[in-house]
């Protein structure tokens, strides 16, 4: 009923296009010669600058969502609604986690009434999303309807409530309007600096309101269909690269072409191993269970080419891997994908070498081609961040290394080319040389590839280099095995050991015919249909 007392109160020349709009969601049919339904001017016609994104925007009428075959439909951002004023949206916390544990870019909104105390609906949004972190994009002030205030009313109200709503989120909020209701209703320049979603149904580039020359998000339908959602929805498109959007959403580096480069981060969260600060004593040939624990806090999601390596240098054959580890540099990675902010448990197995000695290894965290986490322009950790200091003491006799370790395939650096150490031969041994730069690789007689978890025949027992700066250091006699025994053993990493007691470092994330005026289109006003976000 709202709707339609607010539709009386329209502009006279709103009232028409908005009745055929109503008729068409009623299922009736109305002639529309002439100019086109809801083209109320010759506004500027913007469309996309190249790339976009698809996306959607949702509130209670689409019911319970789906998210997870919404992303897998190709849907990367979702924006859900907060409230019509003071009335809460009762599906919006299970959407606002929904959407990131799908690993969707995700934002939220509220439906703005002028009318209303506008710091009272700030606190409510602030009260919903807090301070947004990466991944999530700023929140939206859906301005469609007057509320029976004059112009000056409304903008000074929207201007109370985005100040207060940036202070409480720490992103300048967006507005969401179309140039039919702003031009007429609104008609301020005042956040023109703003960033716009637009709203205009059925054309091929949308008209903006005055003031703005460039739009972020456009939502060009409003009964779209999507897997996951029951019923019609509204479509929405970013004006930009996935990159790009990623990095409206939490920031993060600029590539050379002006795009957002990914940006890769992990923090330290825990760990079922002693902090290097305590020798953690295993065994010869023991093998225990390991967990390491991650929380994304980068703009780029995880995926299974996310994972647990070797460093000190980069990329060592570890003398602790077993069958439990991806390859013999690769301890562990990523199964499905972890959004930025969420959190990641990494398992795998320890299988000390049948050497007794002290081992103190070093792993990071890399995104196998494409970047390390410690790489410049990314978030870390630091390749010495995580440390296992590990004492290795006389155990099973006669016991060999394990020689289950999987073949991971050829791992990319942070170039996107094959595996190279940092100083050293990407832990490989030749001949009686051991490689890398810090001595980390037991000599032997015969040459180890990196990835072959095994080792020629040979006679020579290893013998025990130096682990200042990473590698290995084992003390005691050998076992009499020969170099077939000792192979497997080319570096040591014991993966994943926090160094120190404080927290991980995590740096700075941070077309078609039909045109619609679509105002209202954020609350349930159709007849004759079940939606309307």
């Amino acid at each position: 009923m709202r709707a339609f007392d607010w539709l009386l109160s329209a502009p006279s020349r709103l009232r028409l296009p908005l009745l055929a709009a109503l008729a068409v969601a009623g299922g009736c049919a109305m002639p529309t010669g002439g100019e086109p339904l809801g083209r109320t001017s010759e506004a500027a016609t913007v469309c996309a600058a190249g790339s976009i994104v698809q996306g959607v925007d949702v509130s209670v009428y689409q019911g319970t969502v789906n998210w997870t075959d919404v992303k897998a439909a190709g849907i990367d951002f979702a924006i859900a609604r907060i409230s019509d004023g003071s009335d809460l949206d009762t599906d919006f916390a299970s959407n606002w986690t929904g959407m990131k544990s799908a690993g969707l870019v995700r934002g939220a909104y509220q439906y703005f009434e002028p009318g209303e105390n506008p710091t009272t609906q700030a606190n409510i949004v602030i009260s919903a999303v807090g301070v947004l972190g990466a991944g999530d994009l700023p929140v939206t002030a859906d301005m469609e309807t007057t509320g029976s205030q004059t112009p000056a009313t409304i903008a000074a109200n929207l201007q109370t409530w985005a100040a207060a709503v940036k202070a409480g989120t720490g992103k300048t909020p967006m507005i969401y309007t179309a140039e039919g209701y702003w031009d007429s209703d609104v008609a301020s320049t005042a956040f023109a600096a703003d960033p716009l979603w637009v709203a205009n149904w059925g054309v091929t580039c949308p008209e903006l309101a005055t003031g703005w020359s460039s739009w972020s998000i456009w939502q060009y339908s409003d009964s779209g269909t999507v897997s996951g959602i029951s019923g019609a929805v509204d479509l929405d498109e970013y004006n930009g690269t996935l990159a790009q959007l990623q990095s409206f959403a939490g920031g993060g580096a600029t590539s050379s072409d002006g795009g957002a480069a990914p940006y890769y981060a992990a923090q330290y969260v825990s760990q079922s191993w002693p902090l290097a600060s305590t020798a953690w004593t295993m065994t010869t040939c023991q093998t225990t269970a390991a967990t390491l624990t991650l929380k994304n806090v980068g703009t780029t999601a995880w995926d299974s080419n996310t994972r647990i390596a070797t460093t000190q240098p980069r990329d060592r054959v570890s003398l602790f891997a077993d069958s439990t580890w991806v390859s013999g540099n690769r301890a562990a990675q990523v199964t499905g994908t972890v959004a930025p902010g969420d959190t990641f448990e990494f398992k795998f197995d320890f299988h000390a070498p049948p050497t007794a000695g002290t081992y103190t290894e070093y792993f990071g965290v890399v995104e196998d081609g494409v970047a390390w986490f410690s790489d410049p322009g990314q978030g870390g950790p630091p390749d010495t961040d995580l440390e296992a200091n590990i004492d290795v003491t006389a155990g099973a006799t006669n016991c060999t290394a394990d020689p289950g370790v999987p073949d991971g395939g050829s791992h990319a650096d942070g170039d996107g080319g094959t595996t190279t150490g940092d100083g050293g031969d990407a832990g490989k041994t030749t001949g009686d040389a051991a490689a890398g730069s810090d001595g980390g690789v037991m000599p032997g007689d015969a040459a180890v590839g990196e990835e072959s978890g095994k080792a020629p025949p040979g006679d020579a027992a290893p013998q025990s280099p130096s682990h200042e700066g990473g590698g290995c250091s084992a003390t005691g006699a050998g076992s009499g095995l020969g170099a077939a025994g000792w192979a497997l053993m080319v570096v040591a990493l014991v993966a994943a050991r926090r160094r120190r007691g404080g927290a991980l470092s995590s740096c700075c994330p941070p077309g078609s015919s039909r045109s619609a005026l679509p105002l209202r289109t954020h609350r349930a006003w159709s007849s004759g249909r079940s939606r309307c976000t």
